[in-house]
Order: structure tokens, then C-alpha cells, then sequence
């Protein structure tokens, strides 16, 4: 099992090396794959493709899980449409092309987690991340430390009703109706 996240993790971080791109794969591969155990969700929504290592993370912690992941980048697409026919999930996970600014507002809600894996989301993505996510949802935003105001996201989520308990580059949210 360590072999599959080693050997994809490694793939993601030679490919944005060469490509010169933002591609950075989370660290927390197995984290997310606990997680998605943990959660059983039906429903995964994942937004920044990259190569998909993520995504098949995710897919791996629950064997019926169905992923919507989005990707603006057609070359990532490719190679994450390789990567997921080689550990076969491709049938579990759908590449959604384009900017999540257009395709966050078309997806209908109902999603039992959501993994951000982007710098840090836009209000207008919070926003989004509510309408999508049912009352118990999770929530994993990664790379929180890159933009440098983590605090403004976190009180952004606060203010939306979200619980959020951040910890390094991640933070663990859950939609919640009351504190």
C-alpha cells in the first residue's frame, strides 16, 4: 500500500518540475484516504486535479465513493486520466474541465466531502463549498500556509457556520447548524 502513495506522490512531484507548473501534490495522501474511510462518504468533490493523486486517495478509503474533481489544465487532465486507468478508479472518478469559478455554480449539492486542494479558496468559493456540502460534511482545505492568510480563511469559514480546526498546511472543517 505505501508503494502506491510513494510512487504517485513521487510521479506528481517530477511532473511539476518538469512542467514548471503549480501541481504540488497534498503530503497527507494517506491522511486523505483515512479520512475518507472514516467519513464513508457517497459523494466526494475535489477542487485542483493536478495528476490526481488526491483524488485517487480519496477514492481509495471508500471502494464506492463517486468523485467529481476539477481541473482547468488539459495536459493534467491527461495525465491524471492515465494515472487513475493505472490504479483503476477511473470508472469512480470524473475529471470536470474548466475554472472552478464556472463549474463550482452548475454542480448540484449534496456532497459529503469536499477536499480544496488549490491555495486558499475564495469567499466566492466558501460560499459554494456551503451550498454543495450536506449539514454534516467535511470539508479539507490543503495548502494554507502558501497564500500566508490562513487566519482570514478560517475566520471566513467560522463565519458561514463551519467548525474548523487547522493543523500545519490542512484544515478540517465540518458544516455545522449550531455551535
Amino acid at each position: 500500500m505505501a508503494d502506491f502513495y510513494t510512487d504517485y506522490y513521487q510521479l506528481s512531484l517530477r511532473h511539476r518540475n518538469e512542467h514548471g507548473c503549480g501541481a504540488y501534490p497534498c503530503k497527507e495522501g494517506q491522511l486523505l484516504t483515512i479520512l475518507a474511510a472514516t467519513k464513508n462518504p457517497d459523494r466526494i468533490l475535489e477542487v485542483g486535479t493536478a495528476l490526481g493523486f488526491s483524488a485517487a486517495c480519496l477514492a481509495r478509503g471508500n471502494a464506492t465513493s463517486q468523485i467529481d474533481t476539477i481541473e482547468f489544465d488539459p495536459v493534467h487532465i491527461r495525465l491524471a486520466q492515465e494515472q487513475l486507468v493505472r490504479y483503476n478508479l477511473s470508472k469512480r472518478v470524473t475529471i470536470i474541465e474548466g475554472n472552478s469559478d464556472a463549474v463550482l455554480p452548475a454542480l448540484q449539492p449534496g456532497y459529503d466531502l469536499i477536499f480544496f486542494d488549490g491555495f486558499e479558496p475564495s469567499l466566492r468559493d466558501l460560499e459554494q463549498f456551503h451550498r454543495l456540502a450536506k449539514q454534516d460534511s467535511l470539508l479539507i482545505s490543503a495548502n494554507l500556509s502558501w497564500s500566508g492568510s490562513a487566519k482570514g480563511y478560517l475566520q471566513r469559514l467560522d463565519k458561514l457556520g463551519w467548525l474548523t480546526h487547522q493543523f500545519g498546511d490542512i484544515a478540517l472543517s465540518t458544516r455545522i447548524a449550531t455551535l
